[in-house]
């Protein structure tokens, strides 16, 4: 009996230090505790996690192990576990040097105690909240990126999305939705994507999955999208899916055409710019073009449209020009503009009869065209290149000299059309009525005569006298009829006709001889007129003359702003201003002329 117990005692004792080896040899820090948390027993590897001896940890109780911040969760553990019998879970544990880590905690209660069983897991905690941040950090780029960004798997099915691309494909909310709450995208791209060619491609790259692609697609609803996408390789070269980016690069296309386009093109009248032609011509200069054809083009008076009726009438002729010759001239032909009013038309394969068929439905087409009742009028002139010695730059000197030719005979029509047109418009919104000049005429023609002038000098004051306001065609009708009193702004708006007349005066060779005399009309004989302050003989005799006439005219006949004063007042004013504002001597001569001849009417 006593062997036999001895025998027993003896089993167990092995069993007990057989236990103990494992508990000692084995990896996992092992902690047993009592029913009030103190520790009864450890092993080697517990030891050397926590940094603590054998007789330090038997000192210390489950608190003591914990890192603070994770005391109250370790706390309600081991009550859970008291009442259970057994625990798991991850917690946060202190060493002895008070560094803390990671632990995943397994318990279980033998012989009415706490044996837990615990890994170090520190490591894949860090790794784990590494790649959590590094998640945070794509999610952000992904959602920050200008670019539509979707994420397919190795089964072509989509994983994941940004909201830009969403924009871009117009995907309805509810599968945004799904994907905002992180559940499983089991639908085909082709169920989201549309044009058939996006779902092709994608095929494609599926069986070539090592593939990058980077391509321009168009879209049937005009938008352009940039797309690129590459592999998603594992280390091991493991396919695991593919990721696309889009842009929608539509505007960054309209504007690299729009500048492509404005390279080449005159930007008011939409024909090929000088740069384009320039570079059609060296291209087509051709034995095979032969023979060819080239017109030169000129606007009259286009100078003079727009100093006289601004530069929104210039354009619009410009633009009404450039649509004439586009009806005028075939399909192959090249239309520039080669200068300001000047235009080029190209003729491949261009007999002389054809150039001059041409030039003449040019015409009768401009003929018919008038812009504010402004004639359109063309200098043309062609040349014709019959043979490869010749060179393209003289045919177009040659062609050149053919149109100013023709501009010689039709320039002064033009500029008396214009000038006359200027002249009716001004009559509508001013007091320049043909009675106006009419009896500014008959005083100037009285004074010139007295003062001795030549014929060639009368005829010079008659052409100032009609052209002397002309300037005001730029000054609106509610100020030149304006019955209150100027303001200081409208003013200096009068003021500015006389340099105004004179630009529209020099653009002429007709009435340039009357430029300086439109500049001086509003001079005074002491020196206060406007523009120039020219005074007494600075002032040119014409303008002194103009002065004095346009001065009786308004003193007999009245305006809005005035009214009309008696013969009496009239020679009382005049003799009242000689000196100051008028030339003395011609206030003289034209008194006397009042008692000899009468009051011009």
């Amino acid at each position: 009996m006593k062997d036999e117990l001895q025998q027993k005692i003896d089993a167990l004792q092995k069993s007990e230090a057989k236990f103990r080896a494992y508990m000692e040899e084995s990896p996992l820090g092992i902690f047993v505790a009592d029913n009030e948390g103190r520790y009864v027993g450890v092993n080697r590897a517990a030891c050397q996690m926590s940094g603590y001896t054998e007789a330090e940890l038997l000192n210390l109780s489950i608190p003591d192990f914990l890192a603070p911040e994770f005391l109250e969760k370790g706390m309600k553990m081991f009550e859970r576990f008291q009442a259970e019998g057994s625990a798991d879970d991850e917690i946060m544990a202190r060493r002895k040097n008070g560094d803390t880590f990671w632990i995943h905690l397994s318990a279980v209660k033998i012989d009415n105690q706490a044996v837990s069983f615990c890994q170090d897991i520190t490591e894949r905690k860090q790794a784990e909240e590494e790649l959590k941040f590094k998640n945070v950090i794509l999610n952000t780029q992904q959602e920050a990126s200008l670019d539509g960004i979707l994420v397919v798997n190795e089964h072509e099915e989509i994983i994941s999305f940004n909201q830009r691309f969403a924009d871009i494909w117009e995907i309805p909310g509810d599968i945004m939705a799904t994907q905002s709450s992180k559940k499983a995208l089991n639908f085909s791209i082709s169920k989201v994507v549309d044009p058939e060619e996006f779902v092709h491609r994608v095929h494609y790259l599926y069986e070539n999955k090592q593939e990058k692609s980077h391509e321009e697609i168009a879209l049937t609803d005009g938008r352009v999208l940039e797309r690129y996408s590459a592999p998603m390789l594992g280390s091991d070269g493991q396919y695991y899916g593919r990721v696309w980016y889009f842009r929608d690069i539509t505007e960054r296309r309209n504007a690299e055409e729009n500048i492509r386009y404005l390279s080449f093109h005159d930007g008011l009248t939409g024909l090929y710019n000088r740069v384009y032609l320039e570079k059609e011509m060296e291209r087509l200069d051709t034995e095979r073009q032969l023979p060819i054809g080239m017109i030169m083009a000129d606007l009259n008076g286009f100078k003079l449209v727009n100093d006289t009726f601004g530069h929104d009438v210039g354009d619009e002729m410009l633009k009404q020009t450039a649509d004439i010759l586009r009806k005028s001239c075939r399909r192959e032909d090249i239309i520039a503009r080669w200068g300001g009013d000047e235009f080029v038309i190209f003729l491949p394969q261009t007999s002389e009869e054809d150039a001059k068929t041409i030039c003449q439905r040019i015409d009768e087409k401009c003929k018919k065209m008038r812009i504010k009742d402004i004639p359109i009028s063309l200098a043309m002139g062609y040349a014709i290149k019959n043979s490869t010695k010749k060179d393209l730059a003289e045919i177009l000197k040659e062609a050149d000299k053919n149109m100013y030719a023709h501009k010689s005979i039709e320039y002064q029509r033009v500029e008396s059309a214009v000038l006359n047109t200027g002249l009716k418009k001004l009559e509508t919104k001013s007091f320049e009525t043909e009675a106006h000049y009419s009896v500014m005429q008959n005083v100037a023609r009285r004074i010139g005569k007295k003062k001795g002038l030549s014929q060639p000098e009368l005829d010079r004051l008659k052409k100032l006298i009609s052209l002397h306001d002309i300037g005001n065609i730029s000054i609106s009708e509610e100020i030149l009829t304006k019955k209150d009193l100027l303001t200081a702004e409208e003013w200096d708006i009068i003021k500015k006709h006389p340099e105004t007349g004179y630009r529209i005066a020099r653009a002429t060779e007709a009435f340039a001889q009357v430029a300086e005399d439109i500049l001086s009309h509003h001079e005074r004989w002491d020196g206060s007129g406007y523009p120039l302050k020219l005074k007494g003989q600075e002032i040119p005799l014409l303008a002194r003359i103009t002065a004095i006439a346009d001065a009786y005219e308004v003193m007999r006949t009245g305006r809005a702003y005035k009214e009309a004063i008696s013969k009496r007042e009239v020679i009382a004013e005049l003799k009242r201003c000689a000196g100051s504002q008028f030339d003395p001597e011609l206030v003289e001569i034209f008194l006397l002329l009042l008692d000899e001849q009468g009051y011009p009417e």
